[in-house]
């Protein structure tokens, strides 16, 4: 059976070298990767998936996701989930445009093996903006993998060495929004409260916790929302702000941290 997965892996080689020279080449950011989405089903329909594309877009809030099943009589049902979405200004940072079409290429191989290789039901599962909202997350809660005897994925990292088992970050991410009252700021700055100070100074707070966090925190962030003018106080700031750590339970206290110093 090995000998004729990689006859299969080789023969259909160029299908995922191509997808992964397309996506490098014109990358899309979350919720927008219509194109990629669309080069991905073009590549799973002809080796006999039932497609869904797109896939429970109402759910979503966009229409980049597809579903692509393969049935071969009774026997357990597994996923194989694909990611394409790149980052703003870079691209393919973190290696979407080659871990997507690996994920593709595993499931056109299962399909070409011979009808009594496995039994049970395959599918290939597009789970966009997985940089931001991340489509897994609401199709773990709408039921998509209950029932699943596996669910798996692949990603790529630096090095030149391939793991069947890792360990990755856990990750608890925020989105934060300081309010208060706007005022001009060279006539009456005095009747103002300025919401960007206080979204300042939540920065400062988590910085001089630093000296405190584990080794191998990852604390990162950006400000979406800073006032419209130099000359009116702000009265509505936000940001995106991001925690990583190689143990949830750290996550944890962590999560404690950026509440207390949001409402301080």
């Amino acid at each position: 059976m090995n000998k004729i997965i990689m006859e299969q892996v080789a023969k259909h080689r160029k299908e995922a070298e191509t997808l992964v020279r397309t996506f490098y080449d014109h990358p899309e950011i979350s919720m927008e990767e219509s194109a990629s989405s669309r080069a991905i089903v073009d590549a799973l329909a002809p080796y006999g998936f039932t497609i869904e594309y797109p896939f429970m877009a109402k759910e979503l809030g966009y229409d980049t996701a597809f579903r692509a099943t393969l049935k071969r009589g009774e026997g357990p049902k597994c996923s194989i989930m694909v990611e394409y979405d790149a980052l703003p200004g870079i691209g393919h940072g973190c290696g979407h445009n080659l871990h997507g079409p690996l994920s593709v290429l595993a499931g056109i191989v299962l399909s070409e093996l011979p009808e009594d290789a496995f039994h049970g039901t395959l599918e290939v599962i597009g789970t966009p903006a997985e940089e931001t909202v991340g489509a897994k997350l609401i199709f773990a809660k709408e039921g998509v993998f209950d029932g699943d005897a596996l669910a798996i994925m692949m990603h790529s990292t630096s090095g030149g060495i391939s793991r069947t088992n890792t360990q990755a970050n856990a990750l608890r991410a925020y989105e934060i929004t300081f309010t208060g009252k706007t005022a001009h700021a060279a006539g009456d700055p005095w009747d103002g409260h300025n919401a960007l100070t206080a979204l300042r100074k939540f920065l400062d707070l988590v910085d001089a916790r630093r000296d405190s966090f584990h080794p191998f925190t990852i604390a990162s962030g950006i400000i979406t929302e800073g006032g419209k003018a130099p000359n009116v106080v702000p009265d509505r700031a936000a940001l995106r702000f991001e925690f990583r750590y190689p143990v949830k339970r750290e996550i944890e206290r962590l999560d404690r941290i950026v509440k207390n110093c949001a409402k301080g």
